[in-house]
């Protein structure tokens, strides 16, 4: 086993390299009036028409792309004021909709039909949810072309979500959660002090999945996990991961939690892919566990445990830092457990989950520290609120604190590769197909080595391909790659 997989090694190196190439193609460059916008969201519909809006000096921007790339001009649409906020934009058949924060009237949203042949801007009359007394805002995340908004009052020990469909259709769901200690873990803690969401079209970095504190969404069903939680603070004994399970269609909660880890281990971090909840977990002696739970009942699927002195045969790469560096002696022996942790370094462990070929799923084990250097490479999403939360509002003054340069000089990102059958998580052979991360590390490295002035990042998915946006100050122009899945 050990020599086959060192045999294998260098010749999945070498398809990842050729499959570079032609895993990315340049989607649109265009000409913009912008130099340095602050931010800019997307929302792509059906027919694979894409909604711009770029915020800058004042301004709101608007531009809408067709399904070949092709731009309408940027129009100067809106006088932008920063005391609102940016919650997001939800594509429709025939119109945009984008939405912000109204100025002086509580916890109103207020709603802009955006024209998709002239990019103009229409406003309409905000809309305000009734609200239980001293209900505090969670989260805004767009989901499936829909704006939600998650509300939590202490108070009354409810959770309310504020589901808006267009410019004037919304309803709101409510949820009695008794859990002891439920505000601390929604809004106390280290920035982001809110929960993120983890959109689902999305694929995602280890800067994204590294957060303690997740929303997750499929169909009805919101999930919100808290990864070292369960004491009376995190990081320290007795502490778990959490779920709190909310049913949009019968208005019914549900809180469960894994059983409490009595020592306090280095890095505790989950990911859920399709129902299914993926743990990983390094204790302060360099043991590692891996474990896949049903997200519904918590019920344990698959664990794997490594002892520090033990080989990780699960690891099917080479540990690959932010540069797209790797450690030589991966290719060529079978490591200890506690040799790979070491090589992921300082910062936040984190694991992500993604589809890698028909029946297998690709885990992404790693570590992500936010160090200095240019916070514009990675791109923010469909909207910036998921990743920085309200308590960005109203100016977003976080925005560099959750983001980092995927070409920085100093390693921010080590992670490795794991490789599950989808039926039984058993070891399944590695797919010969580059991640989305590797991918973005790639194509922003070589932008870092061109000079390229990058600014205001952005993201998208459609019909199964990311799509990656930036700004070239220099030139002023917005280019979009997209990427194969």
């Amino acid at each position: 086993m050990k020599y086959a997989m060192n045999k294998l090694y260098p010749l999945l190196l070498a398809l990842l390299l050729a499959f570079t190439a032609s895993a990315q193609t340049e989607f649109a460059t265009f000409q913009t009036p912008l130099t340095s916008p602050s931010h800019i969201l997307t929302a792509v519909n059906d027919s694979g028409e894409v909604g711009l809006l770029a915020f800058e000096g004042g301004i709101l921007y608007s531009s809408v792309l067709n399904a070949q790339g092709q731009p309408a001009a940027f129009t100067p649409a809106l006088s932008y004021n920063e005391s609102g906020g940016a919650l997001g934009m939800v594509a429709q058949p025939d119109r945009f909709i984008y939405f912000e924060k109204a100025v002086g009237k509580g916890e109103a949203i207020r709603p802009y039909r955006i024209d998709k042949t002239t990019g103009s801007i229409t406003g309409f009359e905000p809309l305000t949810p009734a609200l239980d007394d001293k209900a505090e805002l969670v989260q805004v995340y767009t989901f499936e072309n829909r704006l939600y908004t998650l509300y939590f009052s202490k108070k009354t020990s409810r959770m309310q979500v504020f589901v808006i469909g267009s410019e004037t259709e919304f309803s709101v769901k409510s949820f009695h959660v008794p859990v002891l200690k439920l505000h601390d873990r929604l809004l106390k803690g280290e920035r982001p002090v809110n929960p993120v969401f983890i959109d689902p079209t999305q694929e995602h970095t280890l800067a994204s999945g590294s957060h303690q504190k997740k929303i997750y969404q499929q169909g009805d069903n919101i999930y919100l996990v808290f990864d070292g939680f369960g004491a009376q603070r995190m990081n320290i004994r007795n502490l778990t991961t959490e779920v709190l399970h909310l049913n949009l269609a019968t208005e019914e909660a549900n809180f469960r939690a894994l059983p409490m880890v009595k020592i306090r281990p280095i890095g505790i971090n989950s990911f859920i892919h399709q129902r299914i909840l993926y743990r990983f977990l390094v204790t302060p002696g360099y043991d590692l566990q891996l474990a896949a739970y049903d997200v519904e009942t918590l019920v344990p699927r698959k664990s794997y445990a490594f002892g520090s002195d033990e080989p990780l045969t699960i690891k099917a790469s080479p540990v690959a830092a932010n540069k797209q560096k790797q450690h030589k002696a991966d290719t060529a022996v079978v490591e200890t457990t506690e040799t790979v942790l070491k090589k992921l370094s300082i910062g936040t462990t984190t694991v992500l989950a993604e589809e890698a070929g028909p029946n297998t799923i690709r885990l992404t084990l790693g570590s992500y520290a936010l160090t200095s250097g240019n916070a514009s490479m990675l791109p923010t999403g469909s909207t910036l609120l998921p990743y920085l939360g309200p308590a960005a509002l109203p100016a977003m003054i976080a925005l560099t604190a959750v983001k980092v340069s995927a070409a920085n000089s100093a390693e921010s990102e080590n992670s490795f590769h794991v490789y599950l059958q989808k039926d039984d998580f058993e070891q399944a052979a590695p797919v010969a197909r580059q991640s989305y991360l590797e991918q973005l590390r790639a194509h922003n490295n070589r932008l870092a080595t061109q000079k390229v002035p990058v600014s205001a990042s952005f993201a998208y998915n459609y019909q199964g391909q990311m799509h990656y946006g930036y700004l070239n100050r220099k030139t002023r122009t917005i280019h979009i790659t997209s990427f194969s899945k």
